[in-house]
């Protein structure tokens, strides 16, 4: 199966997903928007873990993830596009393309879908953990394929934890790339869960201080309510 993760600037994201499809000796290439105003603001994304695992697989670059140099590498790409940081996809390049798009959601679908998942679950006591998901036209509404709470983690503060889950989020990407035949499509009601904005987007400092208090709680808050 041909691989590629497509992502606005070498971010975290990005560079985690593609570290460990590389571990595990699964060849992918990386499609990177480079040296653009938003490329660079995500590439400073969490900016203390930007000396973390560097991309070793092929790398694409190109000027405009979403122009018509990458819509024309969607047409002929018949395999899987990872999602490593993207924009929202279009109706056009969702529909017209030859390959179908994943995405490796921080957070348990459909109860957490939208921005900043770890922070929402820490701030609603809910159980933490990721998912594997097809991508269709709406946000984290698409075919959940995988998902898992995690067991348990060793993080003190919300940053650490948002890394510690995309780590997380990488080993079931692995897992589904592995064994995606075990994985059939689980298709979501929109009317069920979630969709949460980006939480204390004006201040992460903010965000650390309101809610690194809360990680004492878990794991004892398993099933809050609305989210069984």
């Amino acid at each position: 199966m041909k691989i590629a993760i497509a992502m606005i600037g070498e971010n975290l994201h990005g560079r985690t997903l593609s570290n460990a499809l590389t571990i595990n000796n699964i060849q992918h290439q990386c499609i990177i928007e480079k040296n653009t105003e938003r490329s660079i603001k995500r590439e400073n994304w969490l900016s203390a873990a930007k000396h973390g695992p560097k991309i070793k697989s092929e790398k694409i670059i190109v000027s405009n993830i979403d122009g018509t140099t990458v819509k024309k590498i969607y047409n002929n790409f018949d395999g899987l596009v990872i999602n490593g940081g993207l924009s929202i996809l279009t109706h056009a390049i969702l529909n017209k393309s030859l390959c179908r798009f994943l995405n490796v959601h921080p957070g348990l679908l459909p109860f957490y879908r939208g921005q900043n998942p770890v922070q929402w679950s820490v701030k609603n006591l809910s159980p933490l953990g990721a998912t594997v998901h097809f991508i269709d036209e709406g946000i984290d509404t698409g075919p959940i394929l995988l998902k898992k709470e995690l067991a348990e983690f060793k993080s003190k503060s919300i940053r650490n934890l948002r890394i510690e889950i995309l780590e997380f989020s990488a080993s079931l990407l692995v897992e589904y790339l592995k064994n995606s035949s075990k994985y059939p499509e689980i298709f979501q009601d929109p009317k069920i869960g979630n969709t949460y904005p980006a939480y204390f987007s004006g201040s992460a400092v903010e965000a650390e201080k309101r809610l690194a208090p809360l990680l004492k709680f878990y794991p004892l808050h398993k099933n809050p309510k609305g989210c069984k």
